[in-house]
């Protein structure tokens, strides 16, 4: 079992640039993959897709990939040439020559001042766009994804950790429920009972017509199926957690199929007692809800 929360770097120094990829994983209802890579990268998103299709079922990814030229020996980082902006330039001498008119001064224009602004001459890192091939990257690719499925899987092992503590739990008060649920028939007749008593009735009541009537109320009141449904989602949810495969979607079934039974269980029952154990019930499958939402 893993999480679809994530993380995975890695880094290459290939020749004169160097190479940072990452992958960020966070939970989806789906696969949905983004990339973030050079303009000449675009074209092997196709590839990179694939690949992490073989691994990754669910989960929203951000893989990104950042090129930077770097400096090795004897040699210069990157293609650097300078350019004019020539629109820059015009709209500055026409700014001096109004401020000139203005002030009735003369400013020079200096290259130190055209420097200082920053904006007339213009660095531009020109960049061999052949110098950065898929097969390149294939290997830092791989080993970004393998960090990745590594996180996911200690997160999923966390997951699985708090899952089973929770379902320890509800499997304790369900104990509990099975051991009052045969309290509640002897509590409905002597609630029957009871209100008889209070009506003061002329006639006496048939024992017979009062025991089918016990009986009925019994009988819809029973909750053994439900308890027995219960210990059956909590088997198939344990058994689950250990799989290798993706068990998100089985898992999120599951709990609805367990929240399902308690309110029946809860509709049914006259004990407050049990009606107490059903509120907890509701609460840690609420609980195991938002840990479900992140498994893969």
């Amino acid at each position: 079992m893993r999480s679809m929360t994530g993380f995975g770097r890695a880094e290459l120094t290939a020749g004169s640039q160097q190479l940072t990829l990452e992958i960020k994983s966070v939970n989806h209802r789906f696969l949905d993959l983004r990339f973030r890579v050079p303009p000449h990268a675009l074209g092997w998103e196709a590839e990179l897709s694939e690949e992490i299709r073989k691994f990754c079922e669910r989960g929203s990814l951000d893989i990104s990939l950042r090129q930077k030229f770097v400096a090795s020996q004897g040699q210069m980082a990157g293609n650097t040439r300078f350019a004019i902006d020539e629109k820059a330039l015009e709209s500055l001498e026409q700014a001096i020559e109004l401020l000139e008119k203005k002030t009735k001064r003369t400013f020079p224009t200096e290259l130190e001042a055209i420097l200082q602004t920053g904006k007339i001459i213009v660095a531009i890192e020109e960049t061999d766009d052949k110098a950065l091939v898929l097969k390149d990257l294939l290997p830092l690719f791989t080993h970004a994804l393998n960090n990745l499925l590594e996180m996911r899987a200690r997160e999923g092992a966390n997951l699985k950790n708090v899952m089973l503590r929770i379902v320890t739990e509800m499997k304790d008060d369900l104990t509990q429920i099975a051991q009052l649920a045969p309290v509640q028939t002897q509590r409905i007749k002597e609630k029957l009972e009871n209100r008889l008593s209070q009506w003061k009735l002329s006639a006496p009541i048939d024992p017979n017509r009062l025991e089918w009537e016990v009986a009925l109320m019994a009988e819809k009141s029973d909750i053994k199926e439900e308890i027995d449904r219960l210990n059956g989602h909590f088997q198939a949810f344990t058994e689950a957690t250990d799989s290798s495969k993706p068990v998100g979607r089985k898992l999120d079934f599951l709990t609805q199929e367990l929240l399902r039974e308690v309110n029946t269980i809860a509709s049914k029952t006259s004990l407050i007692e049990i009606t107490q154990l059903t509120v907890r019930l509701k609460s840690n499958i609420e609980k195991l809800r938002e840990q479900v939402q992140n498994v893969e």
